[in-house]
């Protein structure tokens, strides 16, 4: 899957109150810590989830069902 900074302003609300170098220095970290990778064309710059990434975020939301569970079960 891939994404440009475009596509996440226009459709993640919350994103739309941020300011463009916030997003950008956001974009910077993830790819300084290989969760996303870039690819730049002469139109914009694209995004990609990496293998790294996938990982990250499916142990986060692992990690958040389980609080959440554990939360109702108190």
């Amino acid at each position: 899957m891939h994404f440009t900074k475009y596509h996440l302003i226009t459709n993640i609300k919350d994103i739309k109150q941020q300011r463009p170098d916030r997003l950008a220095h956001i974009m910077e970290m993830l790819e300084q810590n290989g969760l996303i990778k870039s690819i730049k064309t002469s139109n914009s710059t694209y995004y990609y989830t990496t293998s790294k990434g996938l990982d990250v975020y499916t142990k986060w939301a692992k990690d958040f069902l389980d609080f959440v569970r554990l939360s109702d079960a108190l």
